[in-house]
């Protein structure tokens, strides 16, 4: 079954054009074609969006370095094959700099339908990479979105415990200027009291590669006083695009002296 091609010739011989159409038909197209050989009518045909411009290297009133100037002022990227009588190896490379596809000699076109299918191929990737990095770049946005506003603090840690990421919560809630905590070792603002456990939850994280129950433990606030924070870790230091231990951590003071005032509670009533 013929493929559908949607196809601008910049061609100012129509017998020049038949050629390209017949080798193009052998190859395995079905071409919608438009033959155009000048600036002002090129420039129309260009709103149409073809998949593939062939274009004859010099005609009287247009040239084809004029077209890819034009096609690059557009920002278009539309395969782009010249196709020309004689061409000069440094006229070749010329047209390669200036964003040429390709380039086919008129009596070579054998290989007309080998070079559309691989510029339609590297479009089709290109376009595909574009596509990737717009994705990326929204699922960025809206992570940072999303990370701006959690009450939670969100720190990533190396396989050393140095800590390479603090979400903005972490200034807000543990009272340090924004970015303070990155380098740190988190140790180093734990209790002393509460240290060994929490190696040991970290040590247990990182050997069984899989999400660890909360932890509970004092770190110091930036005002000296110990606050309690609970805290869930992932481990992802296998990955990539985090290469470390993600923490997500709550203040959990307040909850903490509820349950010890209850607990003395039930202590003052059993004496």
């Amino acid at each position: 079954m013929a493929v559908p091609l949607k196809l601008l010739l910049l061609e100012d011989r129509p017998a020049d054009a038949e050629l390209l159409l017949f080798e193009l038909q052998d190859a395995g197209y079905d071409a919608n074609w438009r033959r155009v050989d000048s600036e002002g009518d090129y420039l129309t045909a260009l709103d149409d969006k073809p998949d593939v411009i062939l274009a004859d290297f010099s005609m009287p009133q247009f040239t084809a370095l004029r077209a890819l100037n034009l096609l690059k002022e557009r920002q278009l990227e539309i395969p782009f094959i010249v196709v020309t009588g004689t061409i000069s190896e440094e006229v070749a490379v010329d047209c390669m700099k200036q964003g040429a596809t390709d380039y086919l000699l008129k009596d070579r076109l054998s290989r007309l339908g080998q070079a559309i299918d691989r510029a339609l191929e590297q479009k089709r990737l290109r376009d595909e990479k574009i596509l990737s990095q717009e994705a990326l770049r929204t699922s960025e946005v809206r992570f940072r979105s999303l990370v701006q506003n959690l009450s939670d603090i969100i720190t990533v840690h190396n396989e050393e415990g140095i800590i390479t990421y603090e979400s903005p919560s972490a200034s807000r809630i543990l009272g340090y200027p924004v970015g303070y905590l990155i380098g740190k070792d988190s140790q180093n603002l734990t209790h002393p009291d509460d240290r060994d456990h929490v190696n040991k939850y970290i040590e247990s994280l990182m050997n069984s590669s899989q999400d660890g129950l909360a932890v509970e433990y004092r770190f110091r606030h930036a005002d000296g006083r110990w606050i309690y924070l609970e805290s869930a870790a992932t481990n992802l230091l296998n990955s990539q695009e985090v290469e470390g231990i993600i923490l997500t951590s709550r203040d959990v003071t307040e909850r903490k002296r509820s349950e010890e005032q209850l607990h003395e509670a039930h202590l003052e009533l059993a004496d």
